[in-house]
Formats: C-alpha cells, sequence, structure tokens
C-alpha cells in the first residue's frame, strides 16, 4: 500500500511538474514575433539582392532587429510574456515593417526603369543592333545613374528634386539606347 501511495505521489509530482514547465514554456513562447521577424529578414535579404535596399538601410534595420531582439529576451527573462511585453514587441515590429516598406518603395520607378533599359541593352546587343562600343558606353551612364541613386538614398529619403534628377538622367539614356540602337553601325 505504502509503495502504491509512493508510486501515485511520485506520478501527480511529475505530471504537475510536465505541466508547470509546459504552462512557463508556452507564456514565454513569442511565435508571431519570431515569425515576423524571420519575414523581416527575408524581405530585406530580397531587397539588397535586387538593389531597391543599400547596405547602410539595411545596417539601420538590422540595429532596429537587434534592439527588439533584446527586448524580446528581456520580456522572457522572468518567464511571462505579457500581454503588454507582446504588444510593445509588435509596435517594435510595425515600426520596423514600415521602414522596411519605405525602404524599398523608395525608387520604385527607377529601378524599374533602370531593369527595362538593361534589358533593351541585353536585347540590343544579343540581336545585333548595338555595337559592344555603344553597350559599354551605356554600361557606364547607367552605372552613374546608380551611384547617384546610392547617394540619394543615403540619407533615407529621396527628395522630389533627386528622384528629378534621377529621371533626367534615365531619359537621357534611354534616348541613348534608341539612337544606338537605330543607327547603322551594327556588329
Amino acid at each position: 500500500m505504502r509503495k502504491i501511495q509512493m508510486l501515485a505521489l511520485a506520478l501527480v509530482a511529475a505530471i504537475g511538474a510536465g505541466s508547470m514547465v509546459y504552462a512557463q514554456d508556452n507564456q514565454t513562447k513569442t511565435p508571431r514575433v519570431d515569425q515576423r521577424e524571420r519575414n523581416q529578414q527575408n524581405r530585406v535579404a530580397d531587397g539588397l539582392k535586387d538593389g531597391s535596399i543599400t547596405s547602410g538601410e539595411a545596417a539601420r534595420i538590422e540595429r532596429d532587429e537587434a534592439k527588439i531582439r533584446r527586448d524580446e529576451a528581456a520580456a522572457k527573462a522572468d518567464g511571462v510574456v505579457t500581454r503588454r511585453e507582446r504588444l510593445r514587441l509588435n509596435r517594435e515590429l510595425n515600426h520596423t515593417n514600415r521602414e522596411i516598406h519605405r525602404y524599398r518603395r523608395n525608387t520604385p520607378n527607377i529601378d524599374q526603369r533602370e531593369q527595362r533599359q538593361q534589358n533593351r541593352v541585353a536585347a540590343g546587343l544579343k540581336n545585333g543592333s548595338l555595337t559592344s562600343d555603344e553597350a559599354a558606353k551605356i554600361e557606364r551612364d547607367e552605372a552613374k545613374i546608380q551611384r547617384d541613386e546610392a547617394a540619394a538614398k543615403a540619407d533615407g529619403v529621396v527628395t522630389r528634386r533627386e528622384r528629378a534628377k534621377l529621371n533626367r538622367e534615365l531619359n537621357h539614356t534611354s534616348r541613348e539606347i534608341r539612337r544606338d540602337k537605330h543607327n547603322t553601325r551594327h556588329q
């Protein structure tokens, strides 16, 4: 009888301890926060890859994300992530989300125009309507536009004047591509 009571007591203690650990672990989990952090990191990586986010912008976003991770660790430190702490983490994530959106959309039309112009040059080289010298000159012009775009993005905001300048440069390059593709020189 004594053995059964001890066994039952041990079983109850084990189940109780396990459920306490589960309850405590469940209170410190932040799956939505973790998923949002992963999504934002992927968006930044995509932005770096396609050029819509500069390395300086990515560094600023990474500092914000590091602060969010520190705040999340502090919230979990006492074993319970309260509603208020979750709200604060979500506010910080919302701020970072808006920052990523703003950086990625800073010069969308300019990025699209640059891509279309690069496609036109590649097609011109392929079909022989552009010579390699003409393509090299256009590539130098496009590199200057990209440097100017990076300089405009350096402070985090592309002003209307900076956008107009980039568009003028793109217009000039577009006319140059058309002129070179339709001249009499071929490869």
